[in-house]
């Protein structure tokens, strides 16, 4: 059986927490709001809260030093088509305000 996994975070500062409306291009979950994340690379599996990190960085430019507190709070695991998945989701505090767009998404 192969393995995936995915991390995904929301990040709160103050009472607003980012979320990203995934692009219509998509494959998986087109036009969903969601956390910030993605799958975790194989030599990250078995550390999805460095991917976490990653993620964070590549789809907001928010680095490490500006997270606190990121914790795992649930841990979701599925089969889909002969793949076991694990869905990490994680939350945790920023004081950036600051954020860079990609095409992952949009960033509110």
């Amino acid at each position: 059986m192969k393995v995936n996994g995915v991390a995904e975070t929301f990040l709160r500062h103050g009472d607003c927490y980012l979320l990203m409306k995934r692009s219509a291009f998509k494959q998986h979950y087109p036009n969903v709001w969601a956390g910030v994340g993605g799958c975790i690379e194989l030599e990250e599996l078995a550390h999805p809260r460095q991917a976490a990190l990653r993620e964070i960085w590549e789809e907001t430019g928010v680095c490490a030093e500006h997270i606190a507190n990121l914790r795992l709070r649930y841990l979701h695991i599925s089969q889909q088509d002969g793949t076991l998945i694990y869905h990490y989701v994680y939350f945790g505090q920023t004081l950036q305000t600051t954020i860079r767009q990609t095409e992952e998404g949009a960033l509110f």
